[in-house]
């Protein structure tokens, strides 16, 4: 997953700052992003497992 963020010219001296902000923002945006879809990814796995786990304890094979 990559984020761009369009770069223009600066017409004034704050610009920099701003775009400098613009781009942290995005960057923690993405950072978060990325974390959450860790954790969902995650979620899933210890689902699964825990469904194998159960389904072994009854004595039959996981699929």
């Amino acid at each position: 997953m990559s984020t761009k963020v369009a770069r223009s010219v600066e017409p004034a001296n704050g610009a920099t700052t701003n775009r400098s902000a613009l781009q942290s923002q995005a960057d923690a945006t993405s950072v978060q992003a990325l974390k959450a879809r860790a954790t969902l990814l995650q979620s899933q796995l210890d689902f699964v497992q825990a469904c194998d786990e159960l389904t072994r304890a009854m004595g039959r094979i996981p699929q």
